[in-house]
């Protein structure tokens, strides 16, 4: 699968942080869910899945992963 989309800049490097606070993590928060239950299954997005499970205290269900990510980002 050929990725739709690079992210190359965070906390305002190029753009001002104010839109990375309120444009693009709002977005990613918005997205994880999904994103997690529509590709929780691929190698590559499953091995962090699992080291955040392992971080929050083992196996749990893959929404409480998101919800765990998206504590972060907030």
């Amino acid at each position: 699968m050929q990725p739709r989309v690079i992210l190359t800049d965070i906390e305002g490097t190029t753009s001002s942080i104010s839109f990375v606070k309120n444009v693009l993590f709002p977005y990613a928060r918005q997205a994880l869910p999904g994103f997690v239950a529509e590709h929780g299954q691929r190698p590559d997005v499953r091995r962090w899945l699992d080291t955040v499970a392992s971080e929050i205290g083992g196996a749990c269900q893959d929404s409480v992963v998101a919800e765990t990510l998206q504590g972060w980002i907030d």
